[in-house]
């Protein structure tokens, strides 16, 4: 998808009912667990951004934690939102009107960067430019969430359920080849070649949701190299 058309994907009612769409979803739980988790083993006071922060689904965690967040979102809809969610529990969190390709704010202004729900919206050298700018702007480590086929040599073929994993991923792929505007699916050897690139280590990583469709969704927790 391009930037200007998921620009303008999330205004009004869209931008209302977006959390309440997802919030009873398994995945959307299961990601928040996750990120709360991870957010917990760091200390009170760290510093954090947030892209795109969206309706800003884990404010309260940040509120929680005693963490100074900055929220940034290219929806000026959904930042409004978030902005009344921060509002109503205290929290005094800056949110700015910003895209994650050119992220407003000097060179490791943030110790813990947060992306989640927004990789999978670009292709592979979106998701390099966005590692990029968190890189950047962040000086310890990164919560990133993507989707990404899992690779072959980890599916058993005897195992009658995986060979069925395999066949969904062909359909996966070939509908992904002709269907170029809605999510994508990322090879798992390329993402860890961009973290590489970007001097990242993966610190850990949590499988969301079960492998469906041959493919797996991971949260990242990433360690930026000094």
């Amino acid at each position: 998808m391009k930037y200007d058309r998921l620009a303008k994907s999330y205004l009004g009612a869209a931008a209302e009912k977006y959390e309440s769409d997802r919030s009873r979803l398994s995945k959307w739980k299961a990601e928040q667990q996750v990120v709360e988790r991870l957010l917990a083993g760091f200390p009170r006071g760290s510093t954090v951004i947030d892209i795109p922060v969206g309706t800003g689904r884990f404010i309260p965690a940040y509120a929680a934690l005693g963490m100074r967040a900055t929220g940034m979102d290219i929806s000026p809809d959904m930042t409004a939102i978030a902005a009344r969610k921060a509002e109503k529990l205290g929290l005094n969190m800056p949110l700015h009107i910003c895209g994650i390709r050119r992220i407003e704010a000097i060179s490791n202004s943030f110790s813990i960067g947060v992306c989640i729900c927004f990789l999978n919206w670009v292709d592979t050298d979106g998701v390099r430019e966005a590692l990029k700018e968190l890189v950047r702007v962040t000086s310890g480590h990164l919560i990133v969430g993507i989707r990404h086929y899992a690779p072959l040599e980890e599916l058993n073929f005897v195992k009658l359920e995986e060979l069925g994993q395999f066949f969904l991923q062909m359909a996966v792929r070939l509908y992904k080849a002709f269907n170029r505007t809605g999510l994508r699916v990322h090879e798992k050897s390329a993402i860890h070649q961009i973290f590489a690139e970007k001097n990242l280590r993966v610190v850990e990583q949590v499988r969301v949701v079960p492998r469906k469709y041959g493919t797996d969704y991971y949260i990242y927790m990433l360690e930026k190299r000094q």
